[in-house]
């Protein structure tokens, strides 16, 4: 079992803290951590020029899935069975988890959460951060299977493109412009018999469902560097072509969001009808996930660099944002050679 270091109620720590805070959230790094009781990083940091572009928060929203219980808040990561469904074991503890926003995010109230005014996210669009042409290292959006020719995903990693392949398309039809950009990155030693890693997020965003399919689309990127793969660990199964990804964008979550996800429906139609999952978020005439997974593959004993990137495409119009929270290792790992066996799992 992890120790937690995001008690937002503790003295021990300042939420605010870009060094730590961001961190601290996610369960890394934490005081004294040893890879016993914890995951210690090195090499690593956080940026954002604007302040109001993140948060550490205990809940998001004011929707109650049960009395006192939030639809996104703070909540514990538990340990699988053998079938891979959650147990009644925590595995993690959580009390907070970490906001990442396109646009810039409101204060916490005094229940440290984040309450939003109705629709705000459409009209939120743009913070003060780079606006750079170019992602941030280690992120190479080029195709890095087969040997960096493209064409094989997930085979072949040339060790410095995308061996997803998911990236460079949707890339270069968002004209290779990244805005608004926001992102950590750290480094940590794979424990033995570790074979992956895992966390948790929900993805928002004001640019569903007028953009689908356009070159205005926000990408979430989770970057790995390691023995085992190199590339975006945060694609999808393309419903088109089997065994091929796609990007975390709305166009690939379009599907999802109209039939499991949190989106106001009918799309594109002026009286759609909010979800109350979406209260007081910003984003209820628009779209959300609940909370999911991600899940990546590495090699046990190895050095392993983790990138999680947020950026508007092409533009600095419209709000997208994402919650983080508890990674934590994985033991049973997945098989990087195919987009329905790592990546993001939406069931």
């Amino acid at each position: 079992m992890y120790t937690a270091c995001d008690d937002l109620e503790s003295d021990d720590w300042v939420p605010v803290d870009p060094n730590t805070a961001p961190f601290y959230a996610l369960g890394l790094g934490c005081p004294g951590a040893t890879p016993a009781d914890g995951i210690p990083i090195f090499a690593h940091s956080f940026h954002s020029v604007d302040a109001n572009a993140w948060r550490v928060a205990a809940a998001f929203g004011t929707h109650e899935i049960s009395p006192g219980v939030r639809q996104f808040s703070a909540r514990p990561a538990y340990k699988l069975d053998g079938n891979g469904q959650p147990t009644q074991q925590v595995l993690m503890p959580s009390h907070a988890f970490l906001m990442l926003s396109t646009g810039r995010i409101a204060a916490l109230t005094g229940s440290k959460a984040v309450v939003e005014s109705f629709d705000s996210q459409a009209e939120n669009g743009d913070n003060s951060n780079d606006d750079g042409d170019q992602p941030p290292a280690p992120i190479v959006p080029n195709k890095g299977s087969n040997g960096g020719l493209g064409g094989d995903a997930f085979h072949d990693c040339d060790g410095v493109g995308d061996c997803s392949d998911t990236l460079a398309d949707q890339w270069a039809l968002g004209g290779a412009d990244p805005n608004d950009k926001i992102w950590l990155q750290f480094q940590t030693i794979v424990p033995p018999e570790t074979l992956g890693y895992r966390f948790d997020f929900a993805f928002f965003s004001s640019e569903w469902p007028m953009f689908v399919g356009t070159g205005y689309n926000d990408l979430f990127i989770a970057w790995q560097v390691s023995e085992a793969y190199t590339g975006n660990t945060t694609f999808l199964p393309d419903p088109e072509n089997p065994g091929e990804g796609l990007p975390l964008t709305i166009t690939a979550l379009d599907e999802y969001i109209q039939s499991e996800g949190f989106a106001c429906l009918p799309a594109n139609d002026p009286g759609c009808q909010p979800p109350a999952e979406l209260e007081s978020t910003g984003f209820e005439r628009r779209a959300g996930t609940d909370w999911v997974t991600a899940e990546a593959a590495v090699t046990p004993g190895e050095t392993v660099e983790v990138a999680l990137f947020l950026a508007d495409m092409s533009d600095s119009l419209l709000a997208t944002l994402v919650l983080l929270d508890n990674f934590r290792w994985d033991c049973e790992g997945c098989v990087p050679t195919a987009a329905d066996d790592c990546g993001v799992i939406l069931d």
